[in-house]
């Protein structure tokens, strides 16, 4: 059963068209990584290993596309420190939020932005996130938070064909 553990954790999944379903670990604690399994399998196999924790993402027919965070570790119980602190946790690879696409089993990175400096539990998580519903094939839109340089951007991308 994947439940229980913090390596585990995640916010979404993605059932694709090759039968697997994939999701990406939401941890600031532990290494993050997308995964996959089929369903009523317990195998859970590693695709990729990614910048930080993820918390959106969304899909189209045949692709996924999906953000990392730059957030903070655990509080240290001093309030005006974690309130001000901007050192991601030790599950954040470095300071860049990044834009993923997963198809056909494979992973890429599409674009990185550096987190905007600001403390990052008083303020935002650096990331991107992306609209509901279904995105067409050839684009996909993603929307910049507490990100230099895309900060309350929307941006569209297109896919080659």
């Amino acid at each position: 059963m994947l439940c229980g553990e913090q390596r585990f954790r995640a916010c979404w999944l993605w059932q694709a068209p090759d039968g697997y379903n994939y999701f990406a670990t939401d941890s600031q604690l532990e290494r993050n990584r997308v995964l996959r399994f089929r369903a009523g399998d317990a195998d859970v196999k590693e695709v990729a290993s990614i910048a930080g924790s993820s918390i959106y993402a969304a899909q189209g027919e045949c692709y996924a596309c999906f953000s990392s965070s730059v957030e903070p570790g655990e509080p240290s119980g001093r309030t005006f420190k974690d309130f001000t602190e901007r050192t991601p946790g030790p599950g954040i690879e470095g300071r860049d939020a990044v834009i993923y696409v997963l198809e056909k089993g494979r992973v890429n990175d599409v674009l990185r932005a550096r987190m905007d400096g600001w403390p990052l539990r008083l303020a935002q998580f650096a990331t991107f996130s992306f609209p509901g519903g279904m995105m067409p094939d050839n684009r996909f839109y993603a929307f910049g938070r507490a990100v230099k340089r895309f900060d309350g951007d929307c941006l569209l991308f297109e896919r080659a064909a």
